[in-house]
């Protein structure tokens, strides 16, 4: 297998395992109602500040992958990244700021909760960036490591913060995380790489550049933006209908669990758009869905046989409670890894666009049945409706796809 790929899957490894560890620090030292809260309130930040990573960390892996002996697009692009997510995360929060205060009554009304917010909003943000950078400069063996070592320092400081501070301890123990991460990028890309950085870099963004974002940024955002918010919506509506943290609590650990199941065709999403947009690369959409089927039947399989020890690892609760969600969440990984491969295509292939599309149309079809779902089923609800959003959305991708390919060898 090509170390690459092997660094690649090892940070997504990594990188994944260690926001489970954060999630099931929390649910062994949290009652099961401050673990919804937790996880009600992580799902919220990373959903505003997740969008706003994808759609830079799309752009600077391409720009880096695509333009590699650009050093002044390359330096130009990572800067404008930056002020970008900075300045869009910096308006979010306060286009949102109502709903905040409304959904966080009961839990803190200190501002610096509200500091705390945009700090890891912002972090979230700039990590997105420097991982496309990163991935776009081929530099997978340098993310490994760079897990590993975050993984190691930010380890006993979660446990401390999640322990002393509860809640809010588990919020600082992620923007930790996040911290450690971006202090490595920050090194990586300003200081040891050869980029020319310009404080005017930060501040003017010219012609070509805002190009590159109309064309990248714009459809990856505003896709995401269709996607991150969901299950945060979903969650709500779950609070809604059962007003119980504790219903959220379940849910959210085996969400936990289905993440990390989801990590190899995830970490490997950045990996194939660099290969994808550079000269020459010669991935095909099939051959990535056929490795990220093995992969994920694999794990779907583990993951059954390991059904009661996961449980039970967050407590007996779980494995009474959450049992039944766990039934219908992780056969999910299967089309979640099937969809993955039209992930990296659309972008790569200068069709972000279709992307945003498709996103809009799975976020609809998950909000539409949960709605409809949840105040039959509760939890399981949630996990019935990805299921069919992404059956669905294989199914449109697989007919675009085919009508592409065919309209391109036509024309050629």
């Amino acid at each position: 297998m090509n170390l690459n790929v092997v660094y690649s899957v090892g940070y997504g490894v990594v990188s994944r395992g260690s926001l489970l560890l954060i999630n099931f620090i929390a649910v062994k030292l949290l009652t099961g109602s401050e673990f919804g809260e937790f996880s009600y309130l992580l799902s919220i930040v990373s959903s505003l500040a997740t969008f706003v990573a994808f759609g830079c960390s799309v752009t600077t892996n391409t720009v880096f992958s695509k333009y590699s002996d650009d050093v002044n697009l390359k330096s130009k692009t990572l800067c404008a990244s930056i002020s970008f997510t900075f300045l869009l995360v910096l308006g979010l929060f306060l286009l949102t700021l109502p709903y905040l205060k409304s959904e966080l009554v009961g839990i803190s009304s200190d501002n610096s909760f509200f500091i705390l917010f945009v700090a890891l909003m912002v972090l979230i943000g700039f990590s997105g960036v420097y991982e496309g950078a990163l991935y776009g400069s081929s530099k997978y063996k340098t993310l490994f490591f760079y897990s590993i070592a975050t993984f190691v320092i930010f380890l006993p400081l979660a446990i401390y913060l999640i322990d002393a501070y509860g809640v809010i301890g588990g919020l600082l123990a992620v923007a930790v995380f996040r911290l450690l991460f971006n202090a490595f990028g920050t090194y990586e890309l300003f200081f040891k790489s050869k980029l020319e950085v310009s404080w005017r870099f930060f501040f003017y963004i010219d012609k070509s550049i805002f190009k590159i974002f109309k064309s990248l940024s714009a459809p990856s955002i505003l896709g995401a933006m269709m996607v991150a918010p969901a299950i945060t919506i979903t969650l709500g509506l779950l609070n809604e209908f059962n007003s119980s943290k504790e219903e959220i609590a379940y849910f959210s650990w085996v969400y936990q669990v289905y993440l990390v199941a989801i990590f190899i065709p995830s970490s490997l999403s950045g990996y194939y758009i660099s290969t994808l947009s550079k000269k020459g690369g010669n991935v095909k959409v099939m051959d990535i869905m056929a490795a990220n089927l093995i992969f994920s039947v694999v794990v779907v399989a583990f993951l059954f046989i390991c059904k009661s020890l996961i449980l039970k690892l967050a407590g007996e609760e779980y494995f009474i409670s959450a049992g039944e969600i766990f039934n219908y969440l992780i056969p999910c990984v299967i089309l979640y890894s099937l969809n993955a491969a039209f992930g990296s295509y659309w972008p790569a292939n200068n069709k972000a666009w279709f992307g945003f599309a498709l996103n809009f149309l799975w976020a609809i079809t998950v909000l539409t049945l949960s709605y409809l779902l949840i105040p039959l089923n509760n939890g399981v609800g949630i996990a019935l409706a990805l299921n069919v959003a992404y059956a669905l959305l294989l199914l449109v991708q697989l007919i675009l796809w085919f009508y592409l390919e065919k309209y391109q060898q036509t024309s050629d």
